[in-house]
């Protein structure tokens, strides 16, 4: 049985400080700790030191280290964390997320009914 006291982690990159602002802000709403990276490769980095994440929340486009780039790193190391993408590119589909095992895809920017199923994605992830 799992101890609901403990606040689940969250790893959260993205090299928009506003947009980690913004998300991070959301997912402390929903009762977890927000670890925060700037990069592909600072996450991976930080992971090292941080074993315990439960989600992870990733920005496509990123200069060092996109978000394609760090969930296939991980899955190569052995990590199976859940991991969702944020993008706001126009040319990402459902598709290719499923093609890499991507749990859950969404566009930047987010309007209403795509938070509140962000929110949604992050407490079925956090609380499994």
């Amino acid at each position: 049985m799992k101890d609901e006291r403990i606040t689940p982690k969250v790893l959260l990159v993205d090299d928009d400080p506003a947009i980690r602002e913004v998300v991070a802000c959301v997912l402390r709403m929903e009762g977890c700790s927000v670890v925060e990276a700037h990069s592909g490769r600072s996450a991976l980095a930080l992971l090292a030191n941080v074993p315990e994440i439960r989600l992870i929340v990733s920005d496509f486009q990123m200069a060092d280290g996109d978000g394609v780039w760090l969930f296939k790193n991980l899955r190569a190391l052995g990590n199976s964390v859940p991991f969702i993408l944020i993008t706001g590119s126009s040319m990402w589909t459902d598709a290719q997320a499923a093609e890499l095992g991507i749990h859950r895809w969404y566009p930047k920017p987010f309007t209403g009914p795509m938070l509140a199923d962000f929110v949604q994605s992050v407490r079925s992830f956090v609380r499994n």
